[in-house]
């Protein structure tokens, strides 16, 4: 669950919570400021960071290709996780 938040929310919302505190800090939150807001560049730069950060995880995370796959097992009555070895 945490890590579907870190390589999915956080990299989409990051430029939308980037451009609110600009906008308190540059006290344009009014009413009006929201009709105004950039939604289609936010919304792109959001898409490409989610999309960069998926590529890169993927890319440089994982096992050995060449590994070989150890499922889960029960021994001593506890559960022994999945690994590649």
């Amino acid at each position: 669950m945490i890590r579907t938040l870190i390589t999915i929310l956080v990299p989409l919302l990051a430029p939308f919570v980037l451009y609110a505190v600009y906008a308190r800090l540059t006290r344009r939150a009014n009413p009006e400021a929201v009709l105004q807001t950039p939604w289609y560049w936010l919304v792109a730069v959001g898409l490409g960071l989610t999309i960069t950060t998926l590529i890169v995880t993927a890319t440089l995370t994982g096992s050995d290709p060449s590994g070989t796959y150890i499922p889960p097992r029960m021994e001593d009555g506890r559960i022994v996780p999945s690994e590649v070895r």
